[in-house]
C-alpha cells in the first residue's frame, strides 16, 4: 500500500494498527507506508506511533515525521529528544540535522543536547550533524570533543572539523594522527 502512495489506504492502515498492538514488523511497515503517502491525514497516526511502546517503531515514526513542517510534528520531535531509548534520540538528532539549513533553533537544540547527553551514539549523531556549521560556538564544541576519552568521539570530531576546511581546523586535527586508538 505504501509503494502505491494511495491516500485511500490511510484508514485501512489505521485499522490494521488497532489489531497489531505488539507486532513490530507490521507497525514498521505501516510507518513506512504512511511515509510514502506523506499527507496531512497521516500525521495523527504517525504522532501516535512516535509514542509507541516499541523503540524501533518510535524511531521510525520520528524519522517520517521530519517530512512535516507543522508545529505538531515539531513538538513530537522535541519530545522524542527526551525518549528513554538512545536509538530514538539518535534518530531525532539525525533527522533534525538533515533539516538544519541555517536554522539556528535546530542548531541550538542539538548543541544543548550535546551538553547534557551521556549516550555516545546520540553524541556521535550530534557531532556529525553539526559538522561544518559556521558558528564559533559549534566549532569550539566539536573541537572540545577532540579530547574526549572515547576514541569514536575523537574520530567524529576530527571528521566534522575537517569539513570546515580551514587552517585552524587542520591544526586542531593534526595531533590526532598520532592517536593510537
Amino acid at each position: 500500500l505504501g509503494k502505491l502512495a494511495d491516500p485511500q489506504a490511510v484508514p485501512y492502515l489505521a485499522d490494521i494498527l488497532t489489531q497489531v498492538s505488539d507486532n513490530k514488523e507490521t507497525k514498521l511497515r505501516i510507518v513506512f507506508a504512511l511515509g510514502q503517502i506523506g499527507r496531512g491525514d497521516t500525521l495523527p497516526i504517525l504522532i501516535r506511533l512516535a509514542k509507541d511502546t516499541i523503540p524501533e517503531v518510535r524511531a521510525a515514526a520520528v524519522s517520517v515525521l521530519a517530512q512535516f513542517d507543522g508545529p505538531e510534528a515539531k513538538e513530537v520531535l522535541l519530545e522524542a529528544l527526551k525518549d528513554e531509548e538512545a536509538s530514538v534520540r539518535v534518530q531525532v538528532v539525525t533527522t533534525l540535522s538533515g533539516r538544519i539549513n541555517g536554522d539556528s533553533g535546530i542548531i541550538d537544540l542539538i548543541v544543548g543536547l550535546l551538553k547534557r547527553e551521556k549516550e555516545d551514539d546520540v553524541r556521535l549523531a550530534g557531532i556529525n550533524g553539526l559538522a561544518g556549521i559556521p558558528r564559533s560556538d559549534v566549532k569550539k564544541m566539536i573541537t572540545d570533543y577532540l579530547k574526549d576519552n572515547e576514541p569514536r568521539m575523537r574520530k567524529a570530531a576530527a571528521i566534522s572539523l575537517a569539513r570546515y576546511s580551514d587552517k585552524d581546523s587542520i591544526e586542531q586535527i593534526a595531533p590526532l594522527l598520532d592517536d593510537p586508538s
